[in-house]
């Protein structure tokens, strides 16, 4: 009966004259092959649409699921090159898990053409929430052979998805053509992948628009006394463009008045990592008048004004500092940050001081970064042997004899004319290197990274291990070492990259190389385009190039 069906369906069809309907009436041949390749053969012909849907509808069962399927196809943009490879992968796409979605994904970045991209698109747009779209979306940022010229030819497309997503191509190749779609996109209200998507393209691009709207948003939440979202802040401080208002803004987040508003303190945190990312010494000010407000509950504040800060208000943020924190019974880690400053300030005597205070305290500072203060002190001074003891002290009271402190007690042991063998440091101390690097608000002394990241290369000398070791010498004032060093990852491809070449750009400006500096800085623009995604470095490295 159901052969029968099929019979009937293709006779009827066939009465008909057109190539279109015999191919759609081959959907229910006799021969299974036959069925097949009509079945591929309709993807590369959407105008059979028509035909398709009555197919579907048909009483054959099997030629009305192969209609059907070719109709997903088509809406899916999956064309027969595509299908004959990975078939349909987001088929009864409703029914799907996260994973069997992502996995649809990468099935479709196998493609090698552009074509692919219209496949990623449809898939960004059926799946507005969730990891699929996630997916979906990163997986468009992947270069493929022709996808400008590609997603050029579809700006001016009626469909405001696809419009949307070629410009999404385009801004992530970094090629402004598509910043027009962009802004009509985020301005409709009702953008096609959302607000944040098109915000960031935008960024990417370099348009202000991006990062006006961001702005915008931050400021109507502020004057409304409601916190804004510290994704928002963390976008603005990371922007490429508008350093002073991106300083302004996150100053006036910070300050906000939100009374018990949630989210009130992540709003402010989210504030202050932005300005370390992107402030500059007129923050450095404002930071330390804010800290003083309240200077047990906002150490945070001070220690990002203190990096931030030029001389004068240095020496100024340090003798407040010493004032506020460093008094008879202060703890540790007071002395530690008060320590910090003066050392920063040059204030030699004051320092030496307050770490005499911290050696002879009954109790250490808490954390590595205290005592290694103290240690990396002691040694400048040619005390190593004071700084071992202080070290086997800790190494007891913490139980953990193989960690960083064992790393500085094996360069005190040395530097003393001990036996350095009873200290067994790790091989591997890169990430925590990057962390002071990349975070010179903690107010770590500098030698501290510059020996974890000298025993990570001594033991691999890794691409991303040697990146870490001329940022450390960069932080420590080691400028040429940080040249000889860097200059050695400009050519290989590794993750990261961006990173390295800001640090470099940055040694090159502070030692009068401008040239050299520019030459970088434009190949770092270069990178950051294809790699598509911020360098957080880059607010940092503007306001560097910015210094006379």
């Amino acid at each position: 009966m159901k052969r029968a069906a099929a019979i009937l369906l293709v006779l009827a069809l066939s009465a008909h004259a057109g190539e279109g309907e015999a191919l759609v009436a081959k959907l229910g041949a006799e021969s299974w092959r036959d069925r097949e390749a009509a079945m591929f053969a309709c993807l590369d012909k959407p105008d059979l649409r028509p035909l398709l849907e009555e197919a579907a509808r048909g009483a054959d069962d099997e030629a009305a699921w192969r209609a059907r399927w070719v109709l997903g196809c088509l809406d899916w943009g999956i064309d027969g090159t595509l299908a004959r490879a990975e078939g349909n992968p987001f088929e009864n796409a409703e029914a799907l898990s996260d994973e069997e979605l992502q996995l649809g994904v990468a099935a479709v970045m196998r493609d090698p053409r552009p074509q692919r991209l219209a496949v990623l698109i449809a898939a960004a747009r059926r799946f507005p929430e969730g990891a699929a779209q996630k997916a979906a979306l990163g997986a468009l940022r992947a270069p493929v052979e022709g996808d400008c010229e590609w997603a050029a030819a579809r700006l001016g497309s009626g469909d405001t998805a696809t419009r949307t997503g070629a410009a999404l191509v385009l801004a992530w190749r970094g090629d402004k053509r598509g910043a027009e779609a962009l802004k009509a996109d985020l301005a409709s209200g009702k953008p096609a992948f959302g607000r944040d998507i098109a915000i960031d393209a935008l960024i990417a691009l370099g348009d202000p628009a991006g990062l006006a709207s961001l702005v915008d948003a931050v400021k109507a939440a502020i004057a409304a006394k409601t916190p804004p979202g510290p994704e928002d802040l963390q976008k603005i401080a990371q922007a490429p463009i508008g350093l002073a208002e991106a300083e302004a803004v996150l100053l006036a987040a910070l300050e906000g008045d939100y009374g018990a508003a949630a989210g009130a303190e992540q709003a402010r945190d989210a504030a202050l990592d932005g300005l370390a990312r992107c402030g500059g010494p007129a923050a450095a000010a404002r930071l330390g008048a804010w800290w003083e407000g309240d200077p047990d509950a906002r150490p945070h504040a001070l220690t990002v004004a203190a990096s931030l800060a030029d001389p004068p208000v240095l020496r100024d943020l340090a003798a407040r500092a010493q004032a506020k924190l460093a008094g008879d019974g202060a703890k540790p880690e007071k002395l530690f940050l008060a320590a910090a400053l003066h050392r920063l300030a040059g204030n030699r005597d004051e320092h030496r001081a307050l770490v005499d205070r911290l050696a002879d305290s009954e109790d250490l500072p808490a954390g590595e970064e205290g005592i290694a203060e103290v240690v990396l002190t002691r040694i400048e001074d040619g005390r190593a042997g004071d700084a071992l003891a202080l070290l086997k002290k800790a190494i007891k009271k913490t139980g953990d004899p193989d960690g960083t402190l064992a790393l500085l007690a094996a360069g005190a042991a040395k530097a003393a004319g001990e036996d350095a063998s009873a200290f067994r440091p790790w091989p591997n101390y890169n990430n925590g290197a990057w962390m002071l690097v990349t975070h010179p608000e903690r107010l770590a002394h500098p030698g501290l990274a510059v020996r974890m990241a000298e025993h990570t290369v001594g033991a691999d000398p890794d691409l991303a291990h040697r990146g870490t070791l001329g940022a450390s010498y960069y932080r420590a004032g080691r400028f040429e070492d940080s040249v000889k060093t860097l200059e050695q990852n400009l050519e290989p491809y590794y993750f990261g990259k961006e990173e390295d070449m800001a640090f470099l750009v940055m040694s090159y400006k502070k030692l009068g190389r401008d040239a050299d500096a520019a030459k970088v800085e434009a190949q770092c623009r270069e990178w950051e385009a294809k790699s598509a995604k911020p360098n957080p470095l880059r607010p940092e490295m503007e306001r560097v190039l910015r210094q006379r």
